[in-house]
């Protein structure tokens, strides 16, 4: 005799909660502090087709990954202590980064709504502790990827130069200096 399947819930003290696959969703924005509505999600969405391709469940040819059009980063504008301070903001800004303003919201697609827990400050810009929202278009911020790469690069090359100082003194009463680069 075949048996009915019985619906099950978890049980909270705040009554029952139905179990779902957004329930076990890892990407969502309670467990996210950096969520922003649109841009979180588009990137999410890119993620999971590339990570489709790379496990083979998609095709690299049908898969549909658009380069993202903007980047937005979450930048401190005080110290540790709570002192101001606009280091950070002017760093975003000379790699190109400007402050989001409340008046985008739901008028882009990386933007569409208030990030949970953010709040507006008087000139408008979306606040979140002791950081703003800050933004770049996508070209801008592939340019500012590629710099970091190169630097890293150099510094690992940088690696094999500073090695010939250790490397000299191999072989002297005490010393066994050896460098191990690693691709």
């Amino acid at each position: 005799m075949q048996r009915p399947l019985v619906p099950t819930t978890i049980r909270t003290e705040f009554g029952d909660v139905l179990d779902s696959a957004e329930f076990y969703d890892v990407g969502g924005a309670d467990r996210d502090l950096t969520f922003v509505p649109g841009f979180s999600d588009m990137r999410r969405a890119r993620d999971l087709e590339l990570a489709g391709v790379a496990a083979g469940k998609i095709q690299r040819h049908e898969a549909k990954v658009d380069p993202l059009p903007v980047n937005l980063r979450w930048t401190r504008t005080h110290t540790v202590k709570g002192a101001p301070d606009g280091r950070k903001q002017i760093a975003s800004g000379n790699l190109g980064y400007k402050a989001v303003n409340k008046s985008q919201i739901g008028k882009e697609p990386w933007l569409t709504a208030l990030p949970p827990g953010a709040t507006v400050d008087a000139d408008g810009t979306i606040r979140k502790g002791d950081t703003i929202l800050m933004v770049t278009d996508g070209k801008t911020a592939g340019r500012n990827v590629a710099r970091r790469q190169a630097q890293t690069q150099r510094f690992n090359d940088d690696v094999g130069a500073a090695a010939g100082g250790l490397l000299s003194v191999q072989g002297a009463k005490g010393a066994d200096p050896f460098v191990k680069k690693e691709n």
